[in-house]
C-alpha cells in the first residue's frame, strides 16, 4: 500500500497535486447557493420536519431527480437530521433510517447532512466514487459504506498537511472571493469529485 495512504482510502498527497492541475469549473450561482444553505442551517434555533423538508429540496436541487418523501419513518428521520445538526455523527442505524425516508438514496441523504453538519458529514457522489474506487457500485448507496468513508474523510481534513489542499480549493474555485472559507470537507470532496468526473484515479488500494 502507498505510504501516503490515509487508512487505506485517500492519498492526500495525490490531492494536493490533482488540486494544482484540475479545473474546479466554479460557478457564482452555485458558490452562493452553498454559502446559503449553510448559512440557512446555521441560523436555526431548532431542526424541525419544516427544516428537514427544506434541507431535501436544497439536496435535491442539486440532483437530477425530484425526491420522494416516505413519511412513515419521517419523525425518526427528523431526529437523526437534529442530531446531526447539534454537532452527533450518525450511526449506521439512523443512516439507514434517513436513507429510507429520503428517495432510498444515501448520495441525497449524504448532501442533507452535509448542508446541516458541514464539519462532520461530506458529501458523497458518483465522481467521488469513480475516484475513489474507479467506478461505481452498489456500495456507494450502502450506510456502512457512508459510515467509514465520512469516518476516513474526517482523519484526512485533521491532517496538518490538509492546510496547503484547503488553500488551493479555497482560491481556485473563487469562495475567496466572496469572502467564505469552505468547510474542510467540502474541500476534499470537490477535489475527489472533479478528479473523478476527468478520469482521475485513486492511486491507494480501497479496502472497503
Amino acid at each position: 500500500m502507498n505510504d501516503d495512504c490515509t487508512d487505506g482510502l485517500i492519498d492526500l498527497r495525490q490531492l494536493v497535486e490533482l488540486a494544482r492541475v484540475i479545473d474546479y469549473e466554479h460557478h457564482d450561482l452555485s458558490q452562493h447557493q452553498y454559502r446559503c444553505f449553510l448559512e440557512f442551517f446555521r441560523t436555526r434555533e431548532t431542526v424541525t420536519e419544516r427544516e428537514v423538508l427544506i434541507g431535501v429540496a436544497f439536496a435535491y436541487s442539486w440532483m437530477p431527480k425530484i425526491p420522494t418523501i416516505h413519511r412513515t419513518a419521517f419523525p425518526s428521520a427528523v431526529t437523526a437530521v437534529g442530531r446531526a445538526w447539534g454537532g452527533g455523527i450518525l450511526e449506521i442505524d439512523e443512516l439507514t433510517v434517513l436513507k429510507g425516508v429520503v428517495n432510498n438514496s444515501v448520495v441525497g441523504s449524504s448532501k442533507l447532512l452535509h448542508f446541516v453538519s458541514p464539519e462532520l458529514h461530506p458529501i458523497l457522489d458518483s465522481h467521488v466514487f469513480e475516484f475513489l474506487h474507479d467506478k461505481v457500485d452498489t456500495r456507494i448507496e450502502k450506510p456502512q459504506y457512508y459510515a467509514r468513508y465520512a469516518e476516513r474523510c474526517r482523519k484526512v481534513v485533521n491532517q496538518p498537511e490538509f492546510k496547503g489542499l484547503h488553500a488551493i480549493v479555497s482560491e481556485k474555485t473563487g469562495y475567496n472571493t466572496i469572502g467564505f472559507e469552505p468547510p474542510k470537507l467540502r474541500a476534499l470532496e470537490l477535489t475527489m469529485y472533479y478528479a473523478g468526473k476527468v478520469g482521475y484515479r485513486n492511486r491507494c488500494v480501497p479496502n472497503c
